[in-house]
């Protein structure tokens, strides 16, 4: 029987990550705003939605009664 050779580029080499592309399994947050910071840093915002936020944000907010005081009937 043949022996593989070491040479043979069919055969996979096991990939072995290097030391600065390691990255910790999970960490710890001292408070929720740390976790939210954090989390925000490492998530970018899909264009479409930013360009709805920004109208939103610009248009401003609609004059009239609160959904809430629609709701439980304040003034």
């Amino acid at each position: 029987m043949k022996e593989p050779s070491k040479s043979n580029p069919l055969r996979k080499q096991p990939h072995l990550p290097s030391e600065k592309s390691r990255v910790p399994s999970h960490r710890e947050f001292t408070s929720v705003e740390e976790m939210l910071r954090h989390d925000a840093a490492l998530t970018s915002v899909p264009r479409t939605v930013q360009g709805r936020i920004e109208k939103s944000v610009t248009r401003g907010a609609k004059p009239g009664r609160s959904w809430w005081k629609k709701i439980f009937g304040g003034e």
